[in-house]
């Protein structure tokens, strides 16, 4: 049992650095932009796994996979959403006093 419990956590582990990489590669995103991306990447996890063996084998837990997949995945957003933007505005601000000197 704790060798599944150690592979459930590094499989998740590779998972949200996969995610991580992929905000990063975002050029200037919002955190509506991260929760909507993570919210994408649930519903991405879902419609894969859960939905299509719905489709084959009928059973009554799809609505719960549904929630589990797009509320865990808009509450994982909401973290880096808040952790990437922070200090953004103060980088803002500096660059637009930067600029308004060159252009003066």
């Amino acid at each position: 049992m704790i060798m599944n419990m150690v592979r459930g956590f590094l499989v998740d582990l590779v998972i949200v650095l996969l995610f991580s990489w992929l905000l990063s590669k975002m050029a200037v995103p919002s955190f509506g932009t991260i929760v909507a991306s993570a919210v994408a990447v649930g519903i991405i996890s879902f419609l894969s796994q859960p939905y299509i063996e719905f489709i084959w084998y009928k059973s009554f837990d799809i609505w719960a996979y549904l929630l589990d997949a797009v509320l865990a995945w808009g509450l994982i957003g909401v973290w880096p959403g808040w952790w990437l933007r922070r200090g953004r505005l103060e980088m803002s601000a500096i660059k637009f006093e930067e600029r308004e000197k060159e252009l003066a």
